[in-house]
């Protein structure tokens, strides 16, 4: 549950192994009926959602 209004999108960083310098993220939310348009099967279990 969240305590206070949650941002359109927000600033986030993939630190890899800390010897490189980290990838900048910008997030961002989706609609759940949209997530199937996520990369690397990060969306495998989203249709369990509706079951």
């Amino acid at each position: 549950m969240l305590h206070r209004t949650t941002p359109e999108r927000w600033a986030s960083q993939e630190d890899h192994d800390g010897l490189a310098a980290p990838t900048k993220l910008e997030c961002f939310w989706i609609p759940l009926t949209a997530a199937h348009v996520l990369q690397s099967g990060q969306s495998a279990m989203i249709g369990r959602l509706f079951d």
